[in-house]
């Protein structure tokens, strides 16, 4: 299972993204991400950040088997 840290989430620079899983410029091959589950609770965001769960940028791969949940971002912070 996949958590936030205790500390939070954190954005990506120049976005509005938050991904709790980042795939990011991958070069080597397709990224595959099985039998997983990903939880956005006590993600300590801002409610104007876009939460994501799994996040592919500029890399190619699959997901399979993989549960979401709690991908909200906590409503009334804004010091993130």
């Amino acid at each position: 299972m996949v958590v936030p840290p205790a500390t939070g989430l954190k954005k990506v620079e120049e976005t509005s993204t938050a991904p709790q899983l980042f795939v990011h410029s991958v070069t080597c091959g397709p990224v595959s991400i099985e039998n997983l589950t990903v939880d956005g609770n006590n993600n300590r965001l801002s409610r104007y950040l876009l939460m994501e769960g799994v996040y592919f940028f500029d890399a190619s791969g699959t997901v399979k088997n993989v549960a979401a949940r709690n991908q909200n971002a906590s409503v009334g912070r804004s010091d993130v």
